[in-house]
């Protein structure tokens, strides 16, 4: 299903009459079934994570992660997360059929993709420019090419 961001502020009259829910402070995500506006939206805000004061690590459940490296597009961060995602529920079956062959492949995806956004591997913010993006293009060919292979 498509999903309609809003970001805010937006004015309440020029969202389309079913989006018009959400905090005027957060990001609003519409799901919209294939009918568009004439379905019953599913809304969710998100306020986003909370960083650390230097914007390296974000801080879920208590815990301190490694955030995402600002520098990656945001076309590229969004091909990276679909291919995540996908390891992860390549995973989750593998585990669920007990097959550890493929849970290991898709577990080499979850980093792969892991290490090109930044989150694993040497810190992006000990790297140079040249070598932030040789990362990502790295990852995201590598994931491409998987993908393409039976």
């Amino acid at each position: 299903m498509p999903f309609l961001r809003l970001l805010s502020p937006v004015p309440p009259h020029d969202l389309p009459a079913c989006a018009a829910a959400g905090s005027a402070e957060t990001e609003v995500l519409v799901r919209m079934g294939a009918g568009g506006c004439g379905q019953v939206p599913v809304v969710t805000s998100k306020s986003g994570p909370v960083t650390t004061p230097d914007g390296r690590h974000i801080i879920v459940g208590g815990r301190r992660w490694r955030a995402t490296d600002p520098a990656v597009p945001d076309a590229v961060g969004a091909r990276l997360r679909v291919h995540l995602m996908a390891a992860r529920r390549a995973v989750a079956a593998a585990r669920r059929a007990e097959d550890p062959q493929a849970e290991r492949a898709a577990r080499t995806r979850v980093q792969t993709a892991k290490e090109a956004l930044g989150e694993r591997g040497i810190p992006w913010w000990e790297q140079s420019t040249e070598e932030r993006r040789a990362r990502w293009s790295a990852g995201l060919a590598a994931l491409d090419a998987q993908k393409d292979t039976p």
